[in-house]
């Protein structure tokens, strides 16, 4: 629930996670809507950065799309799905940076934030504006 006050945006949550930058109020919480994301922020990497680390199997591509935009189109990596990542947290091991990505890079990072909950040390990055990039260069 968002509530607007005459100089600040603020968020109502039940969540009780956002360490440093919340005030309680009743049974909710309340923060500022700007230190809630900065509170979850995703560190992301560009498409140039991340070439070498796959080529020498450091870097581990997690594609987080649904299976049709997959079939449409795919820079490689494995394929698990944003409403299946949870199901897959054995799969995930410190030896490895891994690189999630989607078409935007919004779903990358909230998987990340799904199994960062799980696996609080795994070193994840958000593929910078998702395979956009790549779709942009394949149009033109």
């Amino acid at each position: 629930m968002i509530f607007m006050k005459p100089t600040k945006l603020t968020l109502i949550t039940k969540h009780k996670t956002v360490a440093d930058h919340i005030t309680k109020l009743g049974n909710y919480t309340i923060t500022a809507i700007k230190d809630f994301f900065n509170a979850f922020q995703v560190p992301t990497v560009s498409k140039s950065a991340i070439q070498d680390g796959v080529d020498s199997g450091v870097i581990k591509l997690i594609d987080v799309r649904t299976s049709s935009e997959r079939d449409a189109f795919n820079i490689g990596g494995i394929h698990i799905p944003i409403d299946e990542i949870e199901d897959y947290k054995d799969y995930f091991c410190s030896d490895f940076t891994y690189v999630f990505y989607c078409s935007s890079g919004m779903r990358s990072a909230e998987a990340i934030r799904m199994i960062k909950s799980k696996i609080p040390s795994l070193k994840a990055l958000s593929l910078l504006d998702g395979v956009g990039e790549w779709l942009d260069n394949q149009a033109g």
